[in-house]
Order: structure tokens, then C-alpha cells, then sequence
């Protein structure tokens, strides 16, 4: 049980990590900076990060473990919907006003 959960733990630190470069992403692109240095890691640690996920669901399932198997998927829609609320800020194009 200790190795599944841990795998679940790694897996989730690094979708943090995706999601923060994807933050840092959206910020960047407010400021009118260049956006390529943070967005070509989160891409490649946000494919790599939900795929494990995948596929630990799938032997969380074959295994019975129901109670990992939930954790994971409640990891991986929430993952999928803050990709699409960043999706979404990212079409508005809106810029950070200088408060003065």
C-alpha cells in the first residue's frame, strides 16, 4: 500500500509543479513577456504527470483499490479543469493594469 500511495504523492507534486509554470505561464503572457521558457516544460510535465495518473487509475481499478482509484480521478479532473479555466483566461488576452 505504501508504494501505491506514494506513486499517487509523486504524481500529484508534479502536477503541482505543471500547474504552477502554468500560472507563471498566464502571468507572463499579462505582462507581455515571453511565455515559450515556462510553457514547454509545464506542457511536457503536464502530459507526462496526467498519463501516470492514467495509468495508475487503470491498476488502482485492476487492483480494487477504490480508494486511490477516487483520489486519482478527483487529481485528474481537477487538473483537466484548471487546464481549461487557464485555456479559457489565455483566450481573453486580458493585461495586468500598473496600479499606481
Amino acid at each position: 500500500m505504501g508504494t501505491l500511495l506514494w506513486s499517487l504523492f509523486g504524481a500529484s507534486n508534479q502536477l503541482l509543479a505543471a500547474l504552477a509554470l502554468l500560472v507563471v505561464s498566464l502571468y507572463l503572457r499579462s505582462l507581455g513577456r515571453p511565455t515559450l521558457p515556462t510553457l514547454v516544460p509545464m506542457g511536457f510535465m503536464l502530459i507526462a504527470t496526467l498519463t501516470a495518473l492514467i495509468i495508475g487509475m487503470r491498476n488502482f481499478a485492476n487492483q480494487g483499490n477504490t480508494l486511490l482509484l477516487g483520489f486519482s480521478a478527483l487529481i485528474f479532473a481537477l487538473a483537466v479543469w484548471l487546464v481549461g479555466e487557464a485555456v479559457m483566461a489565455w483566450r481573453t488576452r486580458r493585461r495586468v493594469s500598473a496600479q499606481v
